[in-house]
């Protein structure tokens, strides 16, 4: 498999009427090096036109293919890298081209177009963001990249408003990176770039805010949707046989019923945190579907372990994923298995949740009292023993976007340099944005759930593992968000199309399962407890993220121990981004 790309645009010598020198084909050679992670990984340097297109191959192999794969858009061939289509694909034509080969292929795929003058060079991204595109101008000569890492410079500067979002917890800008000369380029678009100092963003697939509900019977719905499922798992596996991260919710396991072929299962075993345990749910569909089960003992590993520690984060995101190491080993279990891919059920919250969209519709049609009961009775089986005193029912309307506006929820945490920072849009409580959209395409097509896509991806590759994402599948997405939001919840039935469709395929324990487990308690044990010392070790030095956490603030919940989920958050982000800096701040990017 082909896991980066790097090219270059030489847009000074281009104006000159000359090839790229052999300075940028030296650079274009160095800036491979960085992305090389094995001894057995080769790079290589294209011309295309009179640009420069290097590619590093991964050891995986592309599709179970040559390194380079041929695709037929209609009667348009374009020969694919991490892309690169044909330069005789018309200008004119390339979205249509972009769709249909990105629609043909899964992976970090991104295509390389050279148009028909010999002065550009464009790239698309795919449709939802899961394969990272990035681009910068050093001396007038454009660099694209599939990874971040190839295009940093020492002291590397930050973008100060996007660290400011990630301590506001708020959904990043599609466009903006955590660097100040970085650009990325947002889902659905392509990048030209040239001999002009700004390049031309332009899209070519975007959703409308306000899709059309499809009007069918339950039935029929359901249909499609296992259908498109199974499309989705197909494509994903690429005729070979996955291994398949499956929890006991109906996202994972939907996802390994849909696999036609043979499997392996692998699923956490948490010894120690029993409520956390989901081994006996995951046995049982293992059963059901008849594929091999594998238990991964994750009691000894989890947030701040040394083996978190010796692999988190990565140089071009602060943030780091709670879990990963626990992922990790999952990666590593399939691969022993002989599994070239790792298939999970990830976005399957934003994809089939539908719980706050189907109050807002009761309200909308002024279904009150039917609201009010069933938010009423979901928040008593969660331990709200007095619902009706408690904040969240005064904040029922704005949630749920019956009413168009708000005060403002300050977040308490922030440094007033971090305020000031922030988007004026995004200067309130970091929940209450995204749940009172009016559509539910932001949750799932936000640059912040792209971003996380594209990480898990290249992150699996250094572990020797394809890890991929059936439900982020584009049809499945687009057909989620045209249905009504009753199908997608129900009176306690979350979920409920999904559990309609898959009705004959999983065991009665996925299908009738109420209680929602998470490895949460793991996270507040590590974090609060078991590595309590190496938290205040990292928090010691305080220097790089009390610019933007109110010190005071955070230090005060630690000695207390009060911590809801939102504090949690952002003690989380300060441990990560002070892991961050220690690990990179001295050498590779510039705090000032």
């Amino acid at each position: 498999m082909i896991s980066a790309f790097v090219a270059c645009a030489g847009s000074g010598a281009v104006q000159r009427g000359q090839e790229p020198g052999q300075e940028l084909e030296d650079k274009l050679r160095a800036r491979l090096r960085l992305l090389c992670t094995a001894p057995d990984q080769e790079s290589r340097l294209i011309r295309v036109g009179s640009s420069l297109v290097g590619v590093l191959q991964h050891p995986l192999p592309a599709l179970g293919r040559d390194w380079a794969s041929r695709v037929y858009c209609g009667d348009a061939q374009a020969t694919v890298l991490v892309g690169r289509t044909a330069p005789n694909v018309e200008p004119d034509r390339l979205p249509a081209t972009a769709t249909h080969s990105l629609d043909r292929l899964v992976g970090a795929f991104i295509l390389v177009h050279a148009e028909s003058g010999p002065d550009r060079l464009t790239i698309i991204r795919d449709h939802l963001g899961d394969r990272s595109a990035y681009y910068r101008n050093v001396d007038g000569v454009w660099w694209l990249s599939s990874h971040e890492q190839a295009l940093m410079e020492p002291a590397e500067p930050v973008n100060s408003r996007r660290l400011a979002q990630f301590f506001a917890i708020d959904y990043p800008a599609a466009d903006s990176t955590f660097f100040a000369d970085i650009g990325e380029v947002p889902p659905g678009h392509s990048l030209t770039v040239g001999p002009d100092p700004v390049p031309r963003v332009t899209p070519y697939y975007r959703l409308p805010r306000r899709t059309s509900r499809l009007n069918v019977p339950a039935s029929e719905a359901a249909e499609e949707l296992q259908r498109l499922l199974r499309l989705a798992v197909r494509q994903s596996c690429d005729g070979t046989s996955p291994a398949v991260a499956v929890s006991g919710g109906m996202d994972s396991t939907s996802v390994a019923a849909c696999i036609s072929g043979p499997a392996q299962l692998l699923t956490y075993r948490t010894p120690g945190y029993p409520g956390c345990d989901e081994s006996n749910l995951a046995k049982a569909v293992a059963t059901t579907l008849g594929h091999p089960l594998t238990l991964v003992d994750c009691g000894a590993c989890g947030p701040l372990s040394e083996d978190f520690l010796a692999q988190a984060p990565l140089v071009q995101d602060p943030g780091a994923d709670a879990y990963r190491a626990f992922r990790r080993q999952l990666a590593e279990a399939g691969k022993a298995g002989g599994h070239r891919l790792l298939l999970t059920g990830d976005f399957g919250d934003q994809l089939f949740g539908g719980f706050r969209y189907w109050l807002r519709d009761l309200l909308y049609s002024r279904r009150w009292h039917r609201g009010m009961l069933e938010a009423t009775r979901l928040w008593r089986s969660s331990g709200v023993m007095l619902p009706w005193r408690q904040p969240e029912l005064r904040r029922l309307l704005p949630l749920a976007g019956f009413t168009r506006g708000w005060k403002p929820v300050p977040r308490p945490w922030l440094t007033e340099r971090a305020a000031d920072l922030l988007p004026p849009q995004s200067r309130h409580h970091p929940y209450l944005g995204e749940l009172a959209q009016a559509d539910r395409v932001e949750p799932c097509l936000n640059a912040f759930n792209a971003r996380a896509a594209s990480l898990g991806y290249l992150q699996a590759l250094d572990w020797g593992v394809e890890l991929r994402y059936p439900l982020r599948h584009r049809q499945l997405v687009e057909f989620m968000l045209r249905l009504p939001a009753h199908y997608l919840y129900q009176p306690g039935r979350s979920k409920w199309i999904l559990r309609l469709a898959m009705a004959d395929q999983l065991p009665a324990q996925i299908l009738d399962r109420r209680d929602k487990t998470s490895l949460e308690p793991i996270f507040r044990d590590a974090v609060l407890h078991r590595h309590r010392q190496t938290t205040r070790e990292l928090l010691r030095e305080s220097e790089t993220w009390s610019r933007f956490v109110r010190r005071q603030w955070l230090l005060q919940r630690l000695d207390s121990g009060q911590w809801d989920p939102t504090s949690l958050n952002v003690l989380w982000n300060c441990l990560t981004f002070a892991l961050w800096n220690a690990n990179y701040g001295k050498s590779v990017v510039s705090l000032n």
